[in-house]
């Protein structure tokens, strides 16, 4: 009599494979994490520069920048106050509002933050919770870190925890 050979996988190749694929699919998500936060950056990044290409425009057709009286104007910021817009700003100098890559998933702290007498500004991104500071050196964004949060201590008296990236003019600096 003839014995049939077995067919299929043993236990251990099985647990091999599994472990295979376990590892890749952690390499794939990893660089898709890393992906995800380089685009968020972008986005902030082109966010910023929009606005201060439109609060550019505004000063040159009123003569000053969009008044808050001092105090900060938050554009979608749940912990600092109602979500507000920049004065002026949308629709004749920007098509639309800023709103920061996580707070289009809701409920989170991060957000552009305004402030300005008139004379001098300055737009933040605040809380960048999901920006890994350390990194920022060499970063083709390390132009927007914000001067006046103690993570960045540039000689500013505030002191802040908050990782932010900013514009502003000159007088607008330490805010």
């Amino acid at each position: 009599m003839f014995k049939k050979a077995n067919k299929g996988f043993t236990l251990i190749e099985l647990l091999v494979a599994i472990a295979i694929i376990g590892v890749l699919s952690s390499v794939v998500l990893s660089s898709v994490s890393k992906a995800r936060g380089k685009a968020h950056m972008s986005r902030r990044i082109s966010d910023i520069k929009q606005a201060q290409t439109a609060l550019e425009l505004f000063y040159t057709t009123n003569g000053s920048y969009p008044n808050t009286a001092g105090d900060y104007d938050s554009v979608h910021c749940a912990s600092i106050g109602t979500p507000e817009t920049i004065p002026g700003l949308v629709p004749t100098y920007l098509t639309k509002e800023l709103v920061d890559p996580l707070s289009d998933n809701g409920g989170t702290n991060n957000c552009y933050i305004y402030i300005s007498d008139g004379r001098d500004y300055k737009l933040i991104d605040y809380n960048l919770s999901d920006v890994n500071l350390g990194n920022l050196n060499n970063q083709p964004f390390k132009s927007f870190r914000d001067p006046a949060r103690g993570v960045f201590g540039a000689g500013c008296s505030i002191v802040d925890s908050a990782h932010s990236l900013a514009v502003y003019t000159p007088g607008g600096q330490c805010w």
